[in-house]
């Protein structure tokens, strides 16, 4: 593989692992509801014809959430799986080390954790949600 493509395959890696992973924490710090707020009319669904958008929800936010992951992952194998043929034994000295381990560390939560609180946040709305409409009073009916 020649360099050129070897520095663009590296840097592309670099943007995918740290995008993803800051896409993940502003996700989380902000907040799902919100997040699906900020994106707007900018959503599809099924039922949308051609040219039209519906508006984003906090289940299209975690549906972003569970995917980042992946771009994270990806990143990672580019960053650490293309390197230049002279650095090929995987560590040379213990700043390579630490940074390797680091970078599984990340991938290794962010796979696990990032579906972990999309389901953990999810339940908690719904409960939420449920317990809310359970204390509304109920309207009076007039019965003949």
């Amino acid at each position: 593989m020649s360099d050129p493509v070897r520095i663009f395959l590296r840097l592309l890696g670099g943007v995918l692992f740290v995008a993803g992973t800051i896409a993940i924490v502003a996700i989380v710090v902000i907040g799902p509801t919100d997040v699906g707020k900020l994106m707007g009319e900018s959503c599809k669904t099924a039922t949308d014809k051609v040219g039209e958008a519906s508006h984003c929800y906090w289940r299209d936010a975690l549906g972003i959430l569970r995917e980042l992951p992946w771009i994270v992952l990806v990143g990672a194998v580019l960053l650490v799986g293309i390197r230049p043929e002279r650095d090929r034994p995987a560590g040379r000295g213990p700043l390579r080390s630490i940074g390797a381990a680091l970078l599984v560390l990340t991938v290794i939560v962010t796979m696990v954790g990032a579906p972990v609180y999309a389901h953990a946040w999810t339940a908690v709305h719904q409960y939420k949600v449920a317990k809310e409409i359970l204390q509304t009073p109920r309207p009076e009916i007039a019965r003949p």
